[in-house]
């Protein structure tokens, strides 16, 4: 058999790790089914506006108040789908009895931990930007609602990432049967996802019950994007520095 000399691919560790974090995740089906339900909730809410458009309006026609604050209500209501995916939350205590892999291997203990936070990002990102352009398209918000409806979501879906990482190194486990056990009953999993649903749900309350004379809906959002990026800057650090000492020690 002749040998055909062909260009030898290269790629960058962080890659790598996203690929084999990616592979874990699409060959397991009850990770799919348990972690991720939030993205197809959310493909099917932006399919669904995008098929009856007039529906929202609607619904909200027998009381005048609400069809101005219905780009801003969708918007917060991608951001609670997206608090069901819980794709990071598990991932490192999935490692299991082969955790001394990636700990060996010459990359930092940070980019090992980012590789789960970017596939988090690759299965949850797209549903909810595709989700926000449908909002843009249908409802028809302001030029600062479209700012609002384009960012929030974005952090808010980076926020859970790195949350599920950052509530992982504090509660693994290691010793279980199977997958299920981590992803539906550990407890990262059960915290990531009712820490992300509060911060979805209690701003959405507070503006509603004190903020609602006071700031526009479209502004609200936007200050707490920043909040959420602010959060989210933080845990990076945290994950740089901390996180990766308590990753070594597991």
């Amino acid at each position: 058999m002749d040998y055909g000399k062909k260009p030898l691919k290269t790629g960058s560790a962080s890659v790598a790790l996203l690929k084999k974090e990616l592979f874990h995740f699409g060959a397991n089906g009850m990770y799919i089914m348990n972690a991720a339900l939030g993205s197809f909730f959310t493909l099917a809410a932006a399919v669904a506006l995008a098929l009856y458009r007039d529906l929202p309006v609607i619904a909200a026609a027998s009381i005048p108040e609400i069809p101005p604050y219905l780009p801003a209500a969708a918007t917060v209501m991608i951001c609670l789908l997206e608090s069901t995916n819980i794709i990071s939350a598990p991932s490192v205590s999935l490692e299991g009895k082969n955790l001394w892999i990636v700990k060996v291997i010459p990359v930092s203990a940070a980019t090992v931990l980012f590789s789960k936070v970017n596939c988090h990002l690759v299965i949850a990102l797209p549903p909810a930007v595709l989700a926000s352009f449908s909002i843009i398209l249908v409802l028809r918000p302001s030029p600062m609602g479209i700012a609002a409806v384009l960012i929030l979501p974005a952090v808010f879906t980076f926020f859970c990432a790195l949350l599920g990482i950052v509530l992982n190194l504090h509660f693994p486990k290691f010793d279980y049967i199977n997958d299920v056990a981590v992803v539906k009953q550990g407890i990262s999993s059960i915290l990531s996802m009712l820490a992300a649903m509060g911060a979805a749900v209690l701003p959405a309350m507070l503006y509603v019950l004190v903020l609602r004379p006071v700031i526009s809906a479209d502004l609200f959002l936007l200050l707490f994007a920043v909040a959420l990026a602010a959060c989210c800057a933080g845990m990076c650090r945290w994950i740089n520095t901390c996180g990766a000492r308590r990753f070594a020690k597991l």
